[in-house]
């Protein structure tokens, strides 16, 4: 049997006058795992004949400007398209804004490989850091996070009353930040810079592991006991928050990651704001516990990915501003990352999908550093 849907976008503050004619919106069946597509008619609404099920309605649209682009992202969970209800129903999205960013998270290694064995390996995962842009970048005082839960296996606590997240992320265990005062650290146009938990050869290890004896940066300290010392040549990122225990900063599991900048507005460095205590928070269903968490507000994120466990385990913890959809790499311990995939080249130099939304801009790729 089928039915009637109506999907409806509401064009975010400041955008209101903006025709949203021809956006772009999916319906996702979790009961099926079919995908519908349809058009937003100058009222904006998206007509769908679909079957009964339960769905997920993602909408997003870009506008290029003269120098900038600009994203809107909206997403709607748990519609119940049933026989109980109403054919021709209308279902709202209210789209949020967002600006094309210079830095993105391009890749993710962190569901391992096998050693020679059979048994599984986990310590060589990395991120990307990948400059998008035709201008030249810096990395200096770039923060990086893990936000919690480090599983999408459950749903975060740090919701409000409606279900949607905070406007503050939770991060998990550990964040770090890139030396540097200012442009110590460029990163030119069409380059990337990979972070390594165990910046060693794991090749020695594991012959299906990567080398990351050569990558630029890695997430160490000398009280992480569990992490290895950097080979030579690999520069320590600056541990500015732990809460205890030795984590690892990529999650094996499906981390949601962000990278974010602390504002000069805020006329305090990252350490500081990191080490106030009214920069932390228990979790909220849990007031009793030890755990705290830095709480770094959304509009601080230049980029998130969030990585999840499973298309059917896929609790959001990253708001949608920043990713409105999820990725996940299906079978773990293959040597896989996941990758954003090419938009187009322009004399030569590479620029990936940026439309804030991992369900679009990402796939599942052997890990690049692989040789």
């Amino acid at each position: 049997m089928s039915i009637e849907a109506l999907i409806k976008v509401n064009m975010p503050e400041g955008f209101e006058s903006m025709n949203p004619e021809g956006i772009d919106v999916k319906l996702y069946s979790t009961t099926s795992g079919l995908t519908y597509t349809s058009k937003c008619d100058a009222s904006g609404i998206a007509t769908f004949n679909v079957e009964y099920g339960f769905y997920e309605a993602v909408a997003q649209h870009r506008e290029r400007g003269e120098n900038t682009i600009d994203i809107f992202n909206g997403r709607m969970e748990r519609i119940v398209l049933s026989e109980s209800a109403k054919d021709g129903e209308t279902y709202t999205i209210n789209l949020t804004h967002a600006k094309l960013q210079q830095l993105i998270i391009k890749e993710v290694y962190y569901a391992s490989c096998k050693k020679d064995d059979g048994k599984n390996y986990g310590k060589d995962a990395y991120i990307s850091i990948y400059n998008n842009s035709d201008e030249i970048a810096y990395l200096d005082s770039l923060c990086i996070g893990t936000v919690n839960p480090v599983t999408s296996n459950s749903p975060s606590n740090f919701t409000k009353p409606d279900g949607s997240l905070w406007d503050e992320i939770p991060l998990f265990m550990m964040a770090w930040q890139f030396p540097g005062t200012g442009t110590d650290y460029p990163l030119q146009p069409g380059e990337e810079t990979i972070i390594a938990i165990n910046a060693i050869n794991h090749m020695d290890i594991a012959s299906q592991s990567v080398d990351l004896s050569k990558a630029d940066f890695a997430f160490w300290d000398p009280l992480l006991t569990a992490a290895s010392v950097p080979a030579p040549g690999v520069e320590p990122l600056n541990m500015i928050w732990r809460n205890n225990g030795t984590a690892f900063t990529i999650s094996l599991t499906g981390p949601a990651m962000i990278i974010f900048k602390i504002p000069t507005s805020a006329a305090i460095s990252a350490q500081a704001y990191a080490e106030d205590s009214k920069n932390l928070q228990l979790d909220p269903v849990k007031p009793n516990a030890s755990q705290k968490y830095l709480m770094i507000h959304k509009d601080w994120v230049i980029d998130g990915v969030e990585c999840v466990t499973s298309a059917s385990k896929a609790n959001k913890r990253i708001p949608n501003n920043i990713d409105a959809g999820f990725t996940y790499i299906p079978t773990s311990n293959l040597g896989n990352s996941v990758c954003r995939k090419v938009d187009e080249v322009v004399d030569g130099r590479t620029i990936y999908m940026d439309s804030n939304n991992s369900s679009e801009d990402f796939e599942v790729v052997p890990n690049t550093l692989k040789k």
